[in-house]
């Protein structure tokens, strides 16, 4: 397994999460005065693509980790410890779902 493969695997399965629930997570975000959001990787399983080598989004995360990778790409960082998580920012979330709109 590489960085880049875990990396690409767990934004992967967060882009098909923001694609489902980003614009609820906004109104949530901007109702709270928030610039970031916590995700647990609990939200992301069922959005997560299985590969050889990384049969489970914990793989990758734990991959990442021992890595010491602390920031997947700019606005999208690891949370250390438990429960699993990544911290987004707001800005992240926007660019996402307009990745989507034709």
């Amino acid at each position: 397994m590489e960085l880049e493969e875990a990396r690409e695997a767990v934004l992967e399965a967060l882009r098909s999460y923001i694609r489902s629930n980003g614009r609820r997570l906004l109104t949530m975000i901007d109702a709270l005065g928030q610039e970031e959001v916590v995700i647990y990787a609990s939200a992301l399983y069922s959005y997560f693509r299985p590969r050889p080598g990384l049969e489970r989004l914990e793989t990758a995360l734990m991959f990442l980790h021992q890595l010491g990778v602390d920031e997947l790409v700019e606005g999208i960082r690891l949370v250390r410890g438990e429960p699993a998580s990544l911290r987004v920012r707001k800005k992240v979330i926007r660019e996402l779902l307009a990745e989507e709109e034709p």
